[in-house]
């Protein structure tokens, strides 16, 4: 894919990647079908990444077939053949206050919900920022959160108000998580580079993983649009702070 890529655009398609590997990992590039690329975009879509995103992940395959046919590694480039989300970039999806409410009543019922209680609380991007922050990045002492690096110069350092029911929950969080093992290796700390949400393995969440499973059930249980996504949060914590004060 070339030499002269920045820094931001390897890491999009390594995301990218990632992504469709989740689907078609286990194939070879000569046995894979345009069916099965619109299977997995489907169920990205239904997983709650957007249509721009995946029509992201569609060009970078495609980038990567076009050059496996070119050096004939492929006999053709079946990504030429694939219907794919349009990148158009739609809406994001505004909720109302009894929504906000049936988000927050149903991430408490899940193990991980606390997530997205923190996205809709603090506007925070998932990957980037969210899933990134680490315990020292809390002051417990001032309520507040830290983000360390962001997507840009402007997000990046600055620091959000914790709701007070929020900072409680994050404090059990906490504790709980210095009482555990690693169940992969219980010799090994649990949680070696102190994230805030960790798995159970004491390792970064996948983001596919959180999507498909707990997003999802707390979508179908809060009676919210099966189309919302994390990044409809991050739009919607301004309105929701607002509404608390």
């Amino acid at each position: 894919m070339g030499n002269n890529l920045s820094p931001s655009t390897v890491i999009s398609y390594k995301n990218n990647i990632k992504h469709i590997s989740e689907f078609v990992g286990n194939k070879k590039l000569s046995q894979i079908k345009p069916s099965h690329l619109e299977y997995a975009y489907a169920e990205m879509l239904k997983g709650g990444l957007s249509p721009s995103s995946v029509n992201s992940i569609h060009r970078t395959i495609s980038t990567m077939w076009n050059s496996a046919f070119k050096k004939g590694i492929v006999r053709a480039n079946v990504t030429a053949i694939t219907d794919a989300p349009s990148g158009q970039k739609r809406n994001p999806t505004v909720l109302g206050r009894d929504e906000w409410k049936s988000i927050i009543a149903a991430s408490l019922e899940e193990e991980d919900g606390i997530i997205i209680e923190f996205l809709l609380k603090t506007g925070m991007r998932i990957q980037k920022e969210a899933l990134a922050t680490t315990w020292d990045q809390i002051d417990f002492d001032s309520g507040t959160v830290t983000v360390a690096e962001s997507k840009t110069d402007a997000g990046s350092f600055r620091t959000i108000p914790l709701e007070s029911d929020l900072l409680e929950r994050l404090k059990i969080r906490k504790s709980e998580q210095e009482s555990k093992i690693d169940l992969s290796d219980p010799l090994k700390k649990f949680n070696a580079t102190n994230l805030v949400f960790c798995n159970r393995y004491g390792n970064v969440h996948s983001i596919s993983n959180l999507r498909r499973d707990v997003w999802k059930r707390i979508k179908e249980a809060s009676g919210i649009a099966e189309r919302t996504t994390f990044h409809d949060l991050r739009h919607n914590a301004g309105s929701y702070l607002l509404s608390e004060n």
